[in-house]
């Protein structure tokens, strides 16, 4: 007899953990802070094909597929957070317009505790990118 499979959306919100405003993922975290999903994931774990941020699941579970070329950005600011109200899809630059506008970027005026990057070339060596400059989509 094959073993019982759990839907994945399913097994996804049992892993959320849902506050007055936030619904907080309470599954594996990934490198950088977000929560991680095995959707493909079977009995004891012994399929797994790949995975996907959660926030990014929990999007594509309530709206549906993400469209190309898009992020999933959080309105609330925390990696942890799944709840489809908080989330919405964005574009590279709009992503880094919502970052610069609540002023969590890593220089410039709301950082005055860390130098003032005018120009890329005045970078220290470590925090310069190598190989070639990614661009924004216009």
């Amino acid at each position: 007899m094959a073993p019982l499979i759990t839907p994945a959306d399913v097994r996804f919100w049992r892993m959320v953990k849902k506050t007055k405003s936030c619904w907080l993922w309470t599954g594996i975290r990934q490198g950088r802070g977000y929560g991680f999903f095995h959707p493909d994931a079977t009995f004891l774990g012994r399929k797994r094909h790949g995975g996907v941020l959660a926030h990014r699941f929990a999007f594509s579970l309530v709206r549906g597929q993400i469209p190309s070329g898009k992020f999933i950005c959080h309105r609330c600011d925390n990696k942890l957070c799944v709840n489809p109200k908080h989330l919405f899809a964005a574009t590279p630059k709009e992503n880094t317009l919502d970052m610069v506008s609540k002023g969590r970027q890593m220089f410039g005026p709301n950082q005055p505790h860390l130098p003032r990057i005018d120009n890329y070339n005045n970078l220290p060596l470590h925090l310069r990118r190598t190989g070639t400059k990614r661009r924004f989509n216009q």
